[in-house]
């Protein structure tokens, strides 16, 4: 079962807890039926998508027994009840058509579907290669991680020979060995651009070995202003993910030991805000129903990154 109320984090696959959202409650439509209020129609969510749904029974004295969910057309999940907000793990990047169906105490059945895409979540075990070598699927090359937590996914093959061990090196250190064909794992690091390699030996003394370089960035995973965590920014005013018609976003970089010399607000992958630092503010005025991801990202004198997200919800 990979359904979990909102209650609960999840920390799936490098998943942070500080990444789900929480949403205002989602009510019932007027005439028997399910709604789904999150996410919204053909929209992006960024990693494990919170889904806030809501059912009115034909009978006020009816309640929730069963609820099926499916995606893309399979079944994934099962609860015996109908929470308002779920969050489901198996839900991974990509395109989804979630299909949830609710069954009451008197035995009527409610659906609601919904379309959108996930993005920044699932990384997975990788594939093995068709012959002998390693694959080296996460990070890839060239890719911007968070330096709290960077997916590694690796798989290898043996020249007619099993592997005999499996080993990642970051910057030419070793962090994680294996006799396994598969690696699946995550490392913190600070800033900065880094190189990641996999070496694999097998049984018949072949030896294998991929290579990526990637860059990693601030992460603001919890609040920099207690010193407790990497410098990072700050979203002074956007604490829900709730936000009205219009609202504007304040935000700060904190803790950073050198200038900040660039900020930059972008909405859906779209730029829409840039400043010297080390502050920003700009005025949003959104759609009812829809929901945006909101980046803000900050450069200082050496070049190094500081960046945090939102996945908000316009009611």
């Amino acid at each position: 079962m990979s359904l979990f109320p909102l209650s609960l984090c999840l920390l799936v696959l490098f998943t942070l807890c500080s990444a789900v959202p929480a949403y205002a409650t989602c009510t019932g439509p007027s005439s028997p039926g399910l709604r789904i209020c999150f996410p919204s129609e053909g929209s992006t969510v960024m990693y494990a998508p919170a889904i806030e749904l809501a059912v009115t029974t034909a009978d006020s004295n009816a309640y929730a027994v069963k609820t099926l969910v499916y995606d893309n057309g399979k079944l994934i999940d099962q609860l015996d009840s109908a929470p308002g907000t779920l969050i489901d793990g198996a839900i991974r990047n990509g395109a989804h058509k979630v299909t949830i169906k609710v069954w009451d105490s008197n035995g009527a059945v409610y659906q609601a579907t919904r379309s959108f895409y996930v993005t920044g979540y699932g990384v997975n075990f990788c594939g093995r290669p068709s012959t002998a070598g390693v694959n080296l699927c996460w990070p890839k090359s060239d890719s911007w991680q968070p330096n709290t937590s960077v997916p590694i996914s690796a798989a290898a093959r043996g020249d007619n020979s099993k592997i005999k061990s499996l080993n990642v090196f970051i910057d030419g250190k070793s962090l994680i060995a294996t006799g396994d064909n598969y690696i699946l794992t995550g490392a913190g690091m600070t800033a900065g651009r880094h190189r990641v390699s996999v070496v694999a030996h097998d049984f018949a003394g072949h030896t294998y070995k991929t290579t990526h370089y990637f860059n990693t960035y601030y992460n603001y995973d919890c609040n920099p202003k207690s010193g407790a965590c990497s410098p990072g920014i700050v979203l002074n005013n956007l604490v829900d993910q709730d936000v009205t018609t219009s609202f504007r976003l304040n935000a700060d970089v904190v803790n950073n030991p050198l200038t900040t010399t660039s900020m930059k607000v972008y909405l859906d992958g779209a730029m829409v805000a840039s400043s010297t630092g080390p502050g920003i503010t700009r005025q949003f005025n959104l759609q009812s129903g829809t929901t945006h991801i909101v980046w803000v990202k900050a450069w200082d004198t050496s070049g190094k990154m500081y960046a945090t997200y939102q996945t908000i919800y316009v009611h």
